[in-house]
């Protein structure tokens, strides 16, 4: 039996949807384990130490973010993450713009990739948003 997964959702994220995501996932085959970085240590958290503390409790979660690592505040989470070897998603530029309801849609409609990636080997990804003639698409693949 697949062990559920485990999906972090950092503050560049909103509650809102991650509220929304567990209720419509619960009913999903999968059955994952969705948090969010506020419910779990409240706001204001920095990426270093809500790395340490994910490392400190031992499970393997896949952190879903819209933090491009831009700002220079010191390190950001897709570094982080990547010399911590935690598998992570980061949403595209585009969809990190955009309204709580593509956010929400993007996650729900590429779901059924997303639950197959394997938290104990460490990976990218990026989820990507196009609207082309009145169409919306949506693409999740994986980045060095």
């Amino acid at each position: 039996m697949k062990v559920a997964q485990k999906f972090f959702f950092d503050e560049n994220y909103p509650p809102s949807i991650t509220k929304l995501l567990k209720d419509c996932l619960s009913y999903h085959v999968s059955k994952p384990e969705i948090s969010h970085v506020i419910e779990i240590y409240g706001a204001g958290l920095k990426d270093d130490e809500l790395i340490k503390r994910l490392i400190e409790s031992g499970s393997k979660f896949i952190i879903i973010s819209s933090d491009r690592g831009r700002s220079n505040n010191g390190p950001k989470l897709p570094v982080l993450c990547r010399e911590a070897n935690i598998t992570h998603i980061l949403l595209s530029g585009n969809l990190t713009n955009s309204k709580a309801f593509e956010k929400l849609r993007a996650i729900i409609s590429k779901w059924p990739e997303i639950a197959e990636i394997d938290a104990s080997k460490y990976s990218r990804y990026m989820l990507k948003y196009t609207v082309a003639r009145k169409k919306t698409f949506f693409a999740l693949s994986q980045i060095a």
